[in-house]
């Protein structure tokens, strides 16, 4: 049975070529986008359940943060959305029972959709990094998460607060700091930090290439974003009553959550391997370990 592979260390300049699914190289930005659609189709049984229980878990958080704040019904049945209409053709602010309707659950759904996005990419990683080096490696890969689950767990729910609190306070800390942290899941599964460790490991990994990273990861987000939209419209078009509306989108939302967050999970992962590759040049490493060179 073949071991995994330790993404440790860097190593010196060596051929490039590749035996796995990933070129042994810096990737371009195609190569993630492209690459992260056939590995994501490749590992859909693990990826989906990954992708279904973000939706549930996002979705929930909506949910519940709404009767929380005992506003669910206004919310689904679209008086809210008629009462804000209503003071804004008026000419006057959302009251503060309005704004929080609409502030609170947007938080903390961003909060839990954050931190779920770094678990998931924390998943895909090994899977990517192993069929980079073997075409039937996913199964290696997974070896990987056996031990790493606190830490992955703990990193990114760490990472998503951090973000959100940027976000809040001042827009562009929370960009920076999405994408610094980034390859937060990635390294907690891959390199064996601890939770202070791996926060620190992944913004020193992005440095001088953060806007890169951002930006890869917006495309990825809107590449799938249309179908999240298509399903969204048809569920909306399926109903005939507000409530029910709600209640197809969000069925719809965590249906199409199966899919597109395994997509941008597997992006997650494949910005990762290209950071490394690009440096710590671990391409020639990597294929002395997986051609026993």
């Amino acid at each position: 049975m073949n071991a995994p592979v330790q993404w440790s260390s860097p190593s010196p300049a060596g051929p490039q070529q590749w035996p796995g699914l990933v070129p042994l190289r810096p990737l371009t930005v195609g190569e993630i986008i492209g690459i992260g659609l056939r590995l994501a189709w490749r590992n859909l049984a693990v990826l989906a359940p990954v992708g279904f229980l973000a939706g549930l878990l996002v979705t929930g958080a909506d949910i519940g943060s709404l009767a929380v704040i005992g506003h669910l019904g206004d919310y689904a049945d679209g008086s809210l959305l008629r009462a804000l209409n209503r003071r804004a053709e008026q000419g006057l602010a959302p009251t503060g029972g309005q704004l929080a309707t609409v502030v609170l659950p947007t938080l903390v759904t961003a909060v839990v959709g954050a931190a779920l996005n770094f678990f998931a990419a924390g998943v895909a990683t090994p899977l990517a990094a192993e069929m980079a080096l073997r075409p039937q490696g996913a199964r290696v890969g997974l070896r990987r998460l056996r031990t790493r689950w606190p830490v992955l767990l703990g990193a990114g729910v760490l990472a998503a607060l951090l973000v959100m609190v940027g976000m809040v306070f001042l827009l562009v800390p929370g960009l920076i700091l999405l994408a610094a942290l980034q390859p937060v899941g990635a390294v907690a599964v891959m390199e064996g930090l601890s939770v202070r460790e791996t926060l620190i490991r992944a913004a020193r990994l992005t440095a001088g290439r953060r806007w890169r990273v951002f930006g890869v990861s917006l495309l990825g987000s809107l590449v799938v974003a249309p179908v999240a939209l298509v399903g969204v419209a048809l569920a909306q078009r399926l109903a005939d009553h507000a409530t029910t509306a709600f209640v197809l989108q969000q069925v719809a939302s965590v249906l199409i959550s199966t899919v597109t967050v395994s997509w941008t999970a597997m992006i997650g992962a494949l910005l990762y391997v290209d950071l490394r590759m690009r440096t710590e040049d671990l391409g020639p490493r990597l294929l002395r370990a997986a051609t026993g060179g």
